[in-house]
């Protein structure tokens, strides 16, 4: 996990890709990045991406600030908060416990 304030987006966990993407990121940025860490296994479309960062932004989860660049188009860079990492920590530590859970009971072993 980055150390650093970026962030990302979803209330479960989506957040996580901000928070792991190293610096803050417009919404195309994060797409990307969830597309990539997947495999291709997950893809958003815009609208339901915009709808999940709102709701971030409203648990104050994320904060999202408009940037303009000249040449550009304004973009919305969207950071974890304090208590994003917080949330998402907590949401970690439940996720682990889950799968080891589910491991455990496929009889799953790691080789």
């Amino acid at each position: 996990m980055c150390d650093t304030d970026a962030c990302r987006c979803d209330p479960v966990g989506a957040h996580r890709f901000c928070a792991d993407a190293g610096s803050a990121r417009p919404l195309h940025e994060l797409t990307q990045l969830i597309e990539a860490r997947s495999g291709g296994a997950l893809t958003f479309n815009f609208a339901s991406l915009y709808a999940t960062l709102y709701k971030l932004e409203e648990r104050r989860w994320i904060q999202g600030r408009w940037i303009e660049k000249a040449g550009q188009r304004r973009r919305r860079y969207y950071r974890i908060t304090p208590e994003g990492r917080t949330v998402l920590a907590a949401q970690r530590k439940e996720w682990r416990q889950f799968f080891e859970l589910i491991r455990e009971l496929a009889g799953v072993e790691y080789a």
